[in-house]
């Protein structure tokens, strides 16, 4: 009866580490991870990726970050936290934000960074991230560095004349362009230089540079930006020139220059009249017949009065003909005085006659290195005294 006994004991005890251990099983099942209910998070990895890789970026290129969401069975259904920053901190926001919805077609995860209008060029590069932020997955932040560089830009010259007289104003309009797949108008400076043809370096020529202008919006439109150059009067002599421009560039942009525009700046047009001292003249009177030159109305004062000489060529009825009396022959030189400037006096005393009347007179200007050379002419009638 005693050995009976204890062999049930030992059964009884058998059955309770049974219990026991089912109630462990029990215990670990309950401890299983619930997805959806807040456990313990499924693992997943994140790849990061760019539409365009390597070193081809440029300032206002187009791009997107795309983050590949890859998991065991179910897809990921959160979000994705980009950040994009740049070398020099510059903190860029995507096309309707950085909290960006995870979304599967074909099997294939993803959630994507934007940027239509692109980004800068001025931070060489930036640091991009993608975190997923799911109630089901866990995985390892993704990172990747995207080099950017500055957009090329093209520079033309728009609305040069022609030619121009000398010492007259102008303006003309220089534009700088960016250089798909860049966009954006590019701002900083443009240099113009307006040098002789002849000279081999522009140095000392009318120019400078000037700041850019705030693109208009249809400038924005042409991923363009103009300025406009104006020349003041009295600078220019005559002769052949090259206009240029040359945008310097700036941190998002590269310089470029234009191509050399010539110029003609011709001498300035002039008109002649013939002024009389008296007409009809007294027979063997004295007679003083001024030759007025007047350069074109563009010209300035900057260039000085005419130079030069005119000549006189006083004929009588008879085909005589008559000598001033200042040098002794028709020629005469132009007055530089104020004066007299402008102006060529010729002085007949005595040898007007009425038997040689009319008097014909054709007077020319001979030019000089300013202004161009110009004629005139009249008659002169003579009539006996009273």
């Amino acid at each position: 009866m005693q050995i009976q006994g204890n062999r049930k004991r030992r059964s009884l005890t058998r059955v309770a580490g049974v219990g026991a251990a089912l109630a462990l099983v029990a215990t670990a099942m309950t401890a299983a991870p619930a997805f959806a209910g807040g456990g313990s998070k499924a693992p997943a990895t994140v790849t990061l990726s760019s539409s365009v890789p390597g070193v081809g970026l440029v300032t206002g290129e187009a791009v997107s970050f795309t983050a590949t969401v890859t998991t065991s069975g179910a897809p990921a259904t959160g979000s994705v936290v980009f950040s994009v920053v740049g070398s020099e901190s510059t903190v860029a926001t995507c096309d309707g934000g950085n909290t960006q919805p995870v979304s599967t077609s074909g099997g294939v995860t993803t959630a994507t960074c934007s940027f239509a209008k692109g980004l800068l060029g001025k931070p060489l590069f930036y640091n991009v991230s993608a975190k997923l932020v799911d109630p089901n997955f866990t995985a390892p932040k993704a990172t990747l560095v995207q080099t950017i560089d500055k957009s090329l830009t093209t520079t033309s010259l728009s609305a040069i004349p022609g030619s121009v007289i000398a010492s007259e104003a102008f303006s003309f309009t220089a534009t700088v362009q960016d250089v798909s797949p860049g966009t954006g108008s590019p701002t900083g400076s443009m240099e113009f230089a307006i040098c002789p043809y002849t000279q081999p370096t522009c140095t000392g020529g009318p120019g400078g540079a000037f700041t850019m202008p705030n693109p208009t919006h249809a400038e924005q439109a042409l991923n363009e930006n103009k300025i406009t150059f104006t020349l003041p009067s009295g600078v220019l002599t005559p002769g052949f020139y090259n206009v240029s421009a040359d945008y310097v560039g700036d941190s998002n942009y590269w310089s470029s220059q234009s191509a050399f525009t010539n110029l003609l700046v011709t001498k300035v047009p002039t008109t002649l009249s013939l002024v009389a001292s008296d007409n009809p003249t007294f027979d063997g009177g004295r007679e003083i017949l001024r030759a007025v030159i007047k350069g074109d109305s563009r010209a300035t004062q900057s260039l000085g009065g005419p130079t030069g000489n005119v000549t006189f060529a006083i004929t009588g009825a008879s085909g005589d003909t008559l000598n001033c009396e200042e040098t002794g022959t028709p020629v005469i030189p132009v007055g530089s005085k104020p004066a007299n400037q402008g102006v060529a006096r010729c002085s007949i005393s005595g040898q007007v006659l009425t038997a040689d009347s009319p008097y014909t007179i054709s007077v020319t200007y001979s030019g000089d290195s300013v202004y161009n050379g110009s004629s005139g002419g009249g008659s002169l009638n003579v009539i006996d005294p009273p």
